[in-house]
């Protein structure tokens, strides 16, 4: 492995811009849009370093994960290999102003390698989420609208391209998808009220964002006696792959908070709301 360390922002600009123009040049770009669909949780950065080294060695990458995240799947790192090369930021918190908030000081260089470099266990397919069918619990579904107002995001049912919602913090909007079933409504307004209420300002990797969201959904959806597992389970199970030790504890105990306080404040309004006037 090459012991690069940390990386100045310059010579990582430098080095996508040189993969971009590669890309622009030729008649691959085609090729990368469909690739760069098999990757959600990579940022377009870390894309086109991926397949700017695979192409160099005559592949392209299908599945990519760290030395440890293939070991704990029963394969193993064929000898000879090298990793592929990507940037991960460094995170440190800000203890003379805030001890509680992080900031990105800088990136580090680490390896991934393609399934095609490993050996091992059988990689079965991953489940794709399925959206969920039936009626959504309209007095929850309230009970969020108002909530979101309060904190100043105004919600709109409005028609998406490629995703089911999307929190927009310039614009203060939380959008829905209109074509969605009414209790896939439901679950993704849960979605996206978690990343209102937790990632405004946020500088992390988006896939402890993601597990959050989804994770408070879930369990949200759990505690009103629904079963959003058929969506939330594979869509977790995609986000969470590389995700280990004191970050998938930290996403997990934020969205229990997250979801004790939602369902603390639900029970009030509940009760509020039925009282005589």
């Amino acid at each position: 492995m090459s012991g690069e360390g940390v990386l100045p922002l310059a010579v990582v600009r430098e080095r996508l811009l040189q993969a971009i123009e590669k890309l622009a040049g030729s008649d691959e770009y085609e090729r990368f849009l469909t690739y760069c669909s098999r990757f959600p949780a990579y940022s377009p950065r870390n894309l086109l370093l991926l397949y700017s080294q695979a192409s160099a060695r005559g592949f392209e990458p299908t599945r990519v994960m760290g030395f440890n995240a293939w070991k704990a799947l029963g394969r193993h790192v064929k000898r000879g290999e090298s990793g592929l090369r990507i940037c991960a930021p460094v995170l440190k918190r800000d203890y003379e102003f805030d001890k509680d908030e992080v900031r990105m000081s800088c990136f580090r260089m680490i390896s991934v390698f393609d399934v095609s470099q490993t050996d091992g266990a059988e990689i079965l397919e991953p489940l794709k989420p399925e959206l969920l069918s039936g009626q959504n619990n309209s007095e929850c579904f309230e009970f969020v609208s108002e909530v979101l107002g309060a904190m100043g995001f105004a919600l709109e049912i409005v028609k998406l391209e490629g995703c089911n919602g999307r929190t927009d913090f310039v614009r203060r909007t939380v959008s829905i998808g209109a074509g969605l079933p009414e209790l896939q409504k439901f679950k993704t307004i849960l979605h996206e009220f978690a990343h209102a209420k937790l990632h405004e300002g946020f500088v992390g990797d988006v896939t402890l964002a993601e597990l959050e969201a989804e994770s408070f959904a879930f369990m949200v959806f759990g505690s009103l006696g629904l079963d959003s597992g058929p969506f939330s389970i594979p869509y977790l199970v995609r986000w969470c792959q590389g995700v280990v030790g004191e970050d998938l504890l930290g996403a997990t105990l934020r969205s229990m908070n997250t979801a004790r306080e939602f369902m603390l404040l639900l029970e009030e309004w509940n009760v509020q709301s039925k009282m005589p006037a």
